[in-house]
Order: structure tokens, then C-alpha cells, then sequence
């Protein structure tokens, strides 16, 4: 097992930025008391081309584990850490929608949703944010044979998103940080972002 493959995708940008195969071989300037490197995030982000970004979309269409792993917050192997980057990458340089409504649909959790998984789901969400323009589409995603799913309805003023093909578009992680919401009914939260 190389070194590699026992990296948060943070620490994978900075080794890759640097031209390097391990941590071990890079020599950051400062690492703090709690192992965490010091530069700057712009500097360090590895460009990609539109064949590879093009790649990793396919790959996270055909199965979007990568938000579970995301959202568990494991270690990543360096094959999972390419796909993050890669996208990561490919929705900062995307081009913004602007004035625009997209939808996503939520299936309950075993239990349902309570305050504290809504929070989850909404704001602490650490994997991509995968949407549609289509409400149609969104709704798909919302309901178990048992139970009612989450329809949101999200207001963009002006964000990058990657599309990921006709029916989806991919914000990046944590989108959801700079918005409000409002529960329409049990079923339909309308969120509106603050820029």
C-alpha cells in the first residue's frame, strides 16, 4: 500500500500540486500543531483538462458513492482522491448559473427526518450537490415505496455548477452554507442564496 492512499483529498491536492507521489517527499514550510499544512489553497490546486473532467463526471454519474464516502468522512485511496480533485476542480472552473432554479429530491433516513437530519442533509453536507433544473426529475430522488421524501427548491443568484449531463447539475461541497430556507409544506423547502 503506497503512502498515498492514506490522505484526506486536502492533503492529496498539496502532494499532487507539489509534482510529489507522498507526503513524505514534499517539504512544506509550516505544518501546525495539528498536522494541518500551511499554504495557499489557490497556489496548490491541480489544473485538469476537459478530457479528465469529462471522465470523472461520466464516473460519478454512474455511481455517486464518492458523496457517501464523503459524507462518512474516511480516508480516502488515491483513485477516490483523483475523482474529488477532479471534480472539485471541474465546478470551480465551471461556468455560473445565474437566476436560476434547480431542484434536488431527499430520501428520509431510516426514522425519518428530524431537525437534526435535516440539518445534516442541508447544511453540513459534505458531498457534492447533485441537482436538476427539472422538478420532475428531482422528485425521482424523494420518495421510498414507504415513505415521503424532501423536494428542494434552490434559488441561485450566481454559482458554478457543473453539468453532469441534461438532467443534473453538480454544485461543490457544502454548497448549501450560504443560504437560507423556508419549509413550504412537509414535502417542498425553498432555498434562497445569500450573496
Amino acid at each position: 500500500m503506497s503512502i498515498t492512499s492514506k490522505m484526506t483529498p486536502e492533503i492529496y491536492r498539496y502532494v499532487k500540486a507539489c509534482g510529489k507521489r507522498s507526503l513524505i517527499e514534499t517539504k512544506p514550510s509550516v505544518i501546525n500543531k495539528h498536522t494541518k499544512l500551511s499554504y495557499s489553497k489557490q497556489s496548490q490546486i491541480p489544473k485538469y483538462t476537459k478530457q479528465e473532467i469529462d471522465a470523472a463526471k461520466k464516473r460519478y454519474n454512474r455511481s455517486s458513492y464518492i458523496n457517501d464516502v464523503l459524507r462518512t468522512g474516511k480516508i480516502y485511496s488515491p483513485d477516490t482522491n483523483e475523482l474529488i480533485c477532479t471534480l472539485d476542480y471541474g465546478i470551480q472552473t465551471a461556468p455560473l448559473l445565474k437566476n436560476t432554479v434547480v431542484y434536488r429530491g431527499i430520501t428520509p433516513p431510516k426514522g425519518g427526518f428530524t431537525p437534526e437530519t435535516l440539518q445534516k442533509y442541508f447544511y453540513d453536507n459534505n458531498g457534492f450537490i447533485s441537482t436538476s433544473p427539472s422538478q420532475d426529475c428531482a422528485k425521482l430522488f424523494k420518495d421510498t415505496y414507504k415513505h415521503k421524501g424532501i423536494l428542494m427548491k434552490i434559488n441561485i443568484k450566481q454559482a458554478p455548477a457543473l453539468k453532469v449531463c441534461d438532467a443534473e447539475w453538480l454544485f461543490g461541497r457544502n454548497f448549501l452554507k450560504n443560504f437560507t430556507h423556508k419549509k413550504i409544506n412537509d414535502e417542498l423547502y425553498e432555498f434562497n442564496q445569500i450573496i
